[in-house]
């Protein structure tokens, strides 16, 4: 048993310069380390960040075990904003190792498992500042303790991360059959959402609820600016209308029409609002923008459009969801039993047991085609043209 002392923050130890480049504080580090007589350690941050996960921390820890070596010393880290920057911020290469790097730097001296998922944290993490995850793991340890257990694991960091994000848990009782619901619920969002390719990155699936919020949730990674800023083609939007619907195509395919719960009215009401969005944005294939539209006679025919929209949309999610019942069986039970799903464990379960409908062709993926074509129609004119010549 690690005792709460043992886990008690230490004192800060550094000292953050801050200034444009070339007003001299690397300088001012140097002098630091010459005045005091000790040995001085260079280097930059932008080395910590690397595409292969893992790079980054390791180079960290060896940076201060040499450090420690040659103690005393003076460890000088330019340009620091390059792992210590708000996470989540910079896609693509290095995106996540840098995150990955920042969880294992505030993360160092506390008793985490071997098998500690890094980047699951870092999923569900974004945009979080470095006192948030060090509060995190504070949480994470609390939990470790509480449990009587001697390491932190994945699902306490991301239970923490829940509490951080979300609030406390609600602990009220609920049955076997209450919970199975829930998880029907959330599963069912994330098994039609991964179907669709700006809501397919699914990072965490959960149905343990907090305290005055909703029950559970579905954490997908996707373009928040195509969203809020009106900027969603025609197809996305009615990927997103299915996925809204999802809850009360699975609600009926479960437990029939009979059996149908208000637990999905929530969502079932953005797939309305969204309807209305489509149709009123000229999306729909009878109306093409928004003039006249307030005319009293004709919003009866707006809301017949938006509801043709939804069949439509509830149809398509409820054909996914039969395809996929393997998959959702799988999926409840999981949540039923863990309260949490973590991405890398949903799409293992997907690669096993689902059956996902093809993705549509992109617009990268058509020009890189087009691209191949031109490229061999070249090589072979080419060869012609030799061939003439000899």
């Amino acid at each position: 048993m690690i005792s709460s002392i043992q886990l008690k923050s230490i004192l800060r130890r550094g000292i953050l310069l801050c200034g444009p480049p070339g007003v001299g504080k690397t300088l001012l580090a140097k002098a630091v380390a010459g005045e005091a007589g000790v040995n001085f350690f260079s280097i930059s941050a932008s080395q910590f960040v690397e595409i292969y996960v893992g790079v980054g921390a390791s180079r960290v820890r060896a940076l201060y075990q040499e450090a420690k070596d040659n103690a005393p010393s003076v460890v000088f880290i330019d340009e620091i904003d390059a792992v210590g920057r708000e996470r989540g911020l910079i896609k693509g290469s290095g995106g996540q190792e840098r995150d990955a790097t920042l969880n294992q730097v505030h993360a160092r001296k506390k008793p985490m498992a071997d098998d500690v998922d890094y980047l699951a944290v870092a999923s569900v993490t974004d945009g979080m500042v470095g006192a948030e995850l060090a509060n995190i793991i504070e949480i994470a340890a609390i939990n470790m303790m509480r449990d009587g257990r001697s390491e932190i694991t994945t699902d306490d960091l991301l239970q923490a991360a829940q509490i951080e994000e979300r609030g406390m848990l609600d602990r009220k009782d609920r049955s076997p059959e209450m919970w199975k619901r829930m998880a029907i619920n959330e599963a069912s969002m994330a098994v039609v959402a991964v179907n669709f390719p700006d809501l397919k990155d699914i990072e965490f699936i959960t149905i343990a609820p907090r305290a005055g919020r909703e029950l559970g949730y579905v954490r997908a990674k996707m373009d928040y600016l195509k969203f809020t800023t009106e900027m969603l083609s025609r197809q996305s939007l009615l990927d997103h209308i299915s996925v809204q619907l999802a809850p009360r195509a699975a609600d009926e395919i479960w437990y029939g029409e009979d059996q149908l719960s208000t637990i999905w009215a929530a969502t079932a009401n953005n797939a309305r609002s969204a309807a209305r969005r489509f149709v009123l944005g000229g999306l729909s294939e009878k109306y093409y923008g928004l003039s006249d539209f307030w005319v009293a006679d004709r919003i009866k025919e707006i809301d017949l459009e938006a509801l043709r929209v939804l069949h439509k949309c509830y149809d398509r999610a409820k054909e996914i969801l039969q395809h996929n019942k393997e998959l959702m069986n799988v999926l409840t039970d999981r949540l039923v039993e863990k309260k949490s799903v973590t991405k890398k464990e949903f799409f293992n379960l997907v690669e096993e047991y689902g059956h996902l409908e093809p993705m549509p062709e992109n617009i990268v993926d058509i020009r890189k085609v087009k691209l191949s074509q031109f490229q061999e129609m070249m090589i072979a004119g080419s060869g012609s043209t030799h061939g003439s010549v000899g």
